[in-house]
């Protein structure tokens, strides 16, 4: 059974600033997060607009997505993937900018086009993990030197299921003591219990494909290594527009600029 735990939980607080007609920015802030929302241009029913999601909190925001109601029709979006039902939209990370580690950001922009634009009232980072099920996926361990009292090998994760395994992550004990891993990052360790996710390389694991990550080990001579109770997750979305609620909480800070 599939186990979903939220990562963001918004701030229930909320404030704006008063109404001002030259109103072209705005930062509004969640939990663990900041959006900075800027219109750097406009002519008609169109707006040139770039938002920067900057990561205030202590753990890296993998995978991202955002969601906010735009109030018109996105085109020509740059540095993300959309999703959307009338004007709200779930913008998602392109991939190549899918983690925004502590005190870093990403951006993103695009055109919006409709009659009376606004700046969003609210966002919300709309992420989970969620573990794949047991039949969706295969783990195996690969040992490529052994000297004894230690060894280097590769474990393989293999996606059996019909969707891309995304800023996944791995847990596994095991009857060893890794020292250094390559191609992916040790997130605990706790004796013989670990949990290891992806890095940019070995992210996402498409259909059907495998990806590898090596590390170094120490164990026991004459003990075979193993690895056992392997669990293996996932950062997905909620893309169910039919569902979608904006939370009315969270921090707007308006600020006012003149753009030449």
């Amino acid at each position: 059974m599939s186990v979903i735990v939220p990562i963001n939980i918004i701030v229930p607080v909320y404030a704006s600033a008063a109404d001002v007609a030259d109103n072209n920015s705005s930062v509004y802030i969640g939990n663990g997060y900041v959006v900075y929302y800027d219109i750097k241009s406009s002519w008609g029913n169109n707006q040139n607009i770039e938002i920067k999601i900057k990561n205030i909190g202590s753990e890296t925001i993998s995978n991202w997505a955002l969601k906010y109601d735009a109030h018109g029709e996105i085109s020509g979006l740059w540095n993300g993937i959309a999703y959307s039902s009338e004007t709200q939209y779930i913008i998602k990370n392109a991939g190549y900018n899918y983690e925004i580690q502590p005190d870093q950001e990403v951006n993103f922009g695009y055109c919006v086009t409709g009659e009376g634009l606004e700046i969003p009232k609210a966002f919300e980072i709309c992420l989970q993990r969620t573990d794949k099920a047991e039949n969706e996926y295969i783990v195996s361990l690969n040992v490529t030197n052994d000297w004894g009292n230690g060894f280097t090998g590769e474990i393989k994760i293999q996606n059996l299921s019909a969707e891309p395994i995304e800023a996944w992550r791995l847990n596994f004990d095991t009857n060893f003591t890794i020292e250094d891993i390559w191609n992916a990052r040790l997130v605990s360790a706790d004796a013989n219990s670990y949990s290891i996710a992806n890095d940019i390389t070995t992210t996402p694991i498409a259909a059907n494909e495998t990806k590898t990550f090596g590390f170094k080990a120490l164990k026991e001579r004459g003990v075979t290594a193993e690895i056992f109770n392997c669990i293996v997750n996932r950062v997905t979305i909620n893309e169910n527009f039919k569902s979608l609620e904006f939370l009315e909480t969270g921090l707007v800070l308006t600020s006012f600029a003149q753009y030449n």
